[in-house]
């Protein structure tokens, strides 16, 4: 993350240090040149406006993609235009993308930090923002010698927008093989199935339900919610998920994950996009129940689950607070008062 911010601020500052000297060739004067470069950097702002109202409904992956893209597009733009106004169009899509990387990266990284080392993980990013904006004059140079400042802006945006592609791209590939290897596909016949669970000596479900209390707004339930997905998303145990409506009980909602064995349940537990869940989501939450399914035939492992729960808990008091102050709440280990 720290190089796609240093990578994504040395194409973006194309814009402040050789826009000028394209504009140039239009024929603009000073003041258009500087209200053009102004623009660029004002639109970062509708990114990072934008960006609460994407984080609600695309997980953080995602919106790192449509920003690179953006930028890439917005790039493409300003090295095809034919008239100031298309370079200024360019510069306001590029800086919209910029305006979404930025948040998009300082949260992720907050989620993954741990608690102790946020500032310091935090920091880094803008260690790699600062040497981008130095180096992209200096990096750009032969491209721009090579290609001319036209085609350097072609160029930059190109293999932008085709790094957005190619990631897009794996990440399906991917995805489809965790689909193939959890055998989650009507297509599969029943000795894949049976060979596959050769292949894994236990499969745990984490399942979760639960009820935001009265007076929730809309925008908390959404934050915790795509909380919950993001879980899902960069805690690398987790095989598959869902975040949804809870239907045919007293729950309003509800979730699973998926695991392989006892030592990814712990690296879920622990993981501190999962903390930052409970930060978020916990104060909201009325009643919630957690409970695990799975196919280990060996009668101890719901103890040995309970037996995470508990020294997650006895580790961090703030989180056994945080359960304690549940209404209601049922699951492994329960602390405080809704100790069994």
């Amino acid at each position: 993350m720290y190089a796609l911010a240093l990578v994504a601020t040395l194409a973006f500052y194309m814009g402040p240090t050789q826009l000028p000297f394209l504009l140039r060739d239009f024929g603009s004067s000073p003041g258009v040149v500087g209200a053009v470069v102004a623009g660029s950097t004002l639109s970062g702002t509708f990114g990072a406006l934008a960006f609460p109202y994407l984080r609600r409904r695309l997980a953080t992956t995602a919106i790192t993609a449509v920003g690179i893209a953006l930028l890439g597009t917005g790039w493409l733009l300003v090295g095809t235009a034919g008239t100031v106004v298309h370079v200024l169009a360019g510069m306001l899509v590029g800086g919209t993308g910029v305006g979404l990387v930025v948040p998009n990266l300082n949260l992720r990284l907050s989620e993954l930090a741990p608690d102790g080392r946020r500032g310091r993980v935090l920091s880094g990013l803008v260690t790699g923002i600062f040497p981008g904006q130095f180096l992209s004059p200096l990096a750009l140079q032969p491209l721009i010698q090579a290609a001319g400042l036209a085609g350097a802006f072609t160029w930059t945006g190109g293999a932008m927008a085709a790094g957005t592609a190619l990631t897009g791209l794996l990440s399906g590939l991917n995805r489809q093989k965790r689909v193939r290897a959890t055998g989650r596909t009507t297509t599969a016949t029943e000795q894949n199935r049976n060979e596959f669970r050769k292949a894994s000596t236990l499969m745990i479900h984490h399942c979760i339900r639960f009820t935001f209390k009265p007076g929730t707004t809309p925008e908390q339930l959404e934050d915790a919610l795509a909380s919950l997905r993001n879980q899902g998303e960069v805690i690398p145990s987790v095989r598959s998920f869902l975040v949804g409506r809870d239907h045919g009980g007293t729950y309003e909602w509800g979730a699973t994950f998926q695991m392989d064995d006892l030592d990814g349940y712990w690296e879920y537990l622990i993981h501190p996009a999962h903390r930052r869940t409970d930060e978020i989501g916990l104060p909201l939450v009325d009643k919630f129940v957690s409970f695990d399914i799975t196919d280990d035939p060996d009668p101890g492992t719901g103890t040995k689950i309970a037996e995470l729960h508990q020294r997650r808990y006895d580790a961090d008091p703030g989180l056994t607070e945080l359960v304690s102050n549940l209404n209601q709440y049922e699951g492994s280990a329960a602390p405080g008062p809704h100790a069994a």
